[in-house]
C-alpha cells in the first residue's frame, strides 16, 4: 500500500479531513517559505503541497502566478528543491507532495527526479500538464521509486474517465472542484457536496479537493464529503499580505480551518 493511501486512511478512521495547504517554494524567499511550511505543520497541516516555481504555470491563477514570478528572481532547480527538502526533511511530520510542471522533471529526468525525491523524503507529485495518456513513463519512475504520482480529475471528467484514471492510480486522487485556473472563490460551486459524492462512489483511493476554497466554512461544508481540503491561492494571498510576522499569519489563518476538520 502506498504510504498516502495509509496515511489518509489512518486519518479517516479518526474522522479527521486532511487539511493539506499549498505553498509555493520560493515565495517570498526559499529558506523562509520553508520555515512557513513548518509553521503549517505546527498549525494544524496534516499533508504539505510543495510548488516549483514554473514559467509557464498553465493550471495557476493570477495569485499564484505572482508568488512564481518572485521566486523566480532567485531561481533554483527541482533538483535544488529536491536537495533543500531532504536537508528540512525532520522537521516535517506530515507527507510533503512537490507539485511541477513537467518539464523540470524531464530536464532532470523521470528515473532521477522519482529517485531524488524518494531519498529526499517526498511522498509524491503532482504534474498539471501530464495528462493520463502521456503519464506512463514518469508513472513507473514513480513506482520504481515507491513513491505517487497523483492524478487531478476535472470536474468535466465523465465516470469512465474517472474510474480509468482511479485504476491506474497508485496513490491519492486530486479532485479540481470547478474549471479554470486557481484562486479564492466567495462562494463553492452548487452541488459541489453532491459531486463529490459521486465522485467517491466511483473510486477506490482517497482524495483531496482544491480549486477555490479559503474559508474555515468552506472547508467544514465539504468535511465528510472528501478526504482532504486543498488551501492555495487564499494562503498565498494571506503571505503575501502579511505586515512582518508572516509566519504568524499563516498560523491565524490554518488553524481555524484544522479545527473545523476534525
Amino acid at each position: 500500500m502506498s504510504r498516502l493511501v495509509e496515511y489518509f486512511e489512518s486519518l479517516r478512521s479518526r474522522g479527521r479531513t486532511a487539511l493539506a495547504p499549498y505553498f509555493m517554494a520560493g515565495f517570498p524567499d526559499l529558506d523562509t517559505s520553508f520555515e512557513l511550511m513548518k509553521e503549517a505543520v505546527a498549525s494544524g497541516a496534516d499533508f504539505i503541497e510543495m510548488g516549483m516555481p514554473f514559467s509557464d504555470p498553465l493550471a495557476d491563477g493570477p495569485t499564484i502566478q505572482k508568488a512564481g514570478v518572485a521566486a523566480l528572481k532567485n531561481p533554483f532547480t527541482l533538483a535544488e528543491l529536491i536537495e533543500k527538502f531532504e536537508q528540512e526533511r525532520l522537521a516535517f511530520t506530515v507527507p510533503v507532495v512537490c507539485m511541477t510542471y513537467y518539464n523540470p522533471i524531464y530536464q532532470l529526468g523521470l528515473d532521477e527526479t522519482a529517485q531524488q525525491a524518494a531519498k529526499s523524503g517526498i511522498a509524491g507529485f503532482i504534474v498539471p500538464d501530464l495528462p493520463l495518456e502521456e503519464s506512463g513513463p514518469f508513472q513507473e519512475s514513480c513506482k520504481k521509486a515507491n513513491i505517487d504520482l497523483i492524478p487531478l480529475i476535472a470536474p468535466t471528467s465523465g465516470p469512465d474517465r474517472v474510474k480509468q484514471i482511479d485504476l491506474a492510480s497508485t496513490g491519492i486522487l486530486y479532485y479540481v472542484s470547478r474549471l479554470g485556473i486557481t484562486g479564492a472563490r466567495a462562494e463553492l460551486p452548487p452541488e459541489i457536496e453532491n459531486t463529490l459524492d459521486r465522485f467517491r462512489e466511483l473510486t477506490t483511493h482517497p482524495a483531496v479537493v482544491g480549486f477555490g476554497i479559503g474559508k474555515p466554512e468552506q472547508a467544514k461544508a465539504l468535511k465528510g464529503h472528501i478526504d482532504g481540503i486543498v488551501i492555495g491561492s487564499a494562503l498565498v494571498e494571506v503571505i503575501e499580505k502579511a505586515n512582518g510576522d508572516a509566519k504568524q499569519a499563516v498560523r491565524n489563518f490554518l488553524q481555524p480551518i484544522s479545527e473545523v476538520l476534525g
